[in-house]
């Protein structure tokens, strides 16, 4: 049977979004792929890929492709962060070029220390997310 054998691709998602499995392949080669050939080193790329990521994220949120909320949830917060790294990447990007520009160096650090400070943040916070609901949730179904 191909269920026995490729069931496991989509069995994570709702019957209407057996699909969503080659979206998100889609999503991971433009990622990986695709936008690294077409633009390399360049803020283009880095715009195109925050655009895409942002419409994941949305699509992810708007049709709620998953059974299981929580893995929802967690691919969610984990297009967010993706967004927001990328996002930060791009306006470094563009610093970089208006230094370059202008001769600018003095507040260079600054801004690349609290981008850091905050990426990090994003990062941990969706680290501990996953632990945080299973611990949540056991909290709750033990009241």
């Amino acid at each position: 049977d191909a269920i026995d054998r490729l069931g496991f691709l989509f069995e994570n998602y709702k019957v209407q979004h057996y699909q969503y499995e080659l979206i998100e392949m889609a999503r991971k080669f433009a990622m990986t792929g695709f936008i690294i050939f077409l633009w390399p080193a360049s803020t283009e790329q880095i715009g195109i890929a925050v655009l895409v990521t942002v419409a994941a994220m949305v699509y992810v949120i708007r049709a709620k492709p998953f059974a299981n909320q929580h893995i929802g949830s967690l691919q969610a917060a984990m297009l967010a962060a993706q967004s927001a790294t990328l996002f930060f990447g791009l306006l470094l990007s563009v610093d970089r070029i208006r230094r370059l520009q202008t001769s600018a160096e003095d507040e260079t650090v600054y801004h690349t220390v609290g981008s850091t400070i905050i990426l990090i943040l994003l990062s941990t916070v969706i680290f501990l997310v996953p632990p945080f609901t299973l611990f949540w949730n056991n909290r709750m179904a033990i009241q």
